[in-house]
């Protein structure tokens, strides 16, 4: 969490781990045609700084930023296998540690981001 401090300007201040999981998804990048990205979600209670709305893009990217919206507007439609996920945990009080695998994964152009 240090690397994000300092390259947005958000400090975690007080935080505890969830869980661990994993998705599994095609990504045509360099060599590779597959994407393990695992994830370790975390609650985080206290924090300092901004939201960092856009992120560096390179080849291969698939964020544009990020958008801050209800917990109710939250889908499959407009936010990540993992945000939909931290959703479940916060309304349920469950994360799941499944491997979630995806046959498909569509990286939207700049024009076709929901936001």
């Amino acid at each position: 969490m240090r690397e994000v401090a300092e390259e947005t300007g958000l400090h975690v201040r007080d935080a505890s781990q969830v869980g661990v999981t994993s998705f599994t998804y095609p990504w045509i990048f360099e060599d590779f045609d597959w994407n393990q990205h695992i994830v370790v979600l975390y609650e985080v209670t206290t924090f300092e700084g901004e939201l960092s709305e856009e992120v560096p893009q390179f080849s291969g990217q698939d964020s544009f930023g990020a958008e801050l919206i209800s917990v109710d507007a939250v889908s499959n439609l407009n936010s990540s296998p993992i945000v939909v996920q931290a959703v479940e945990y916060l309304k349920n009080g469950v994360f799941s540690t499944k491997e979630t695998r995806f046959d498909y994964w569509d990286v939207l152009s700049q024009e076709e981001a929901p936001f």
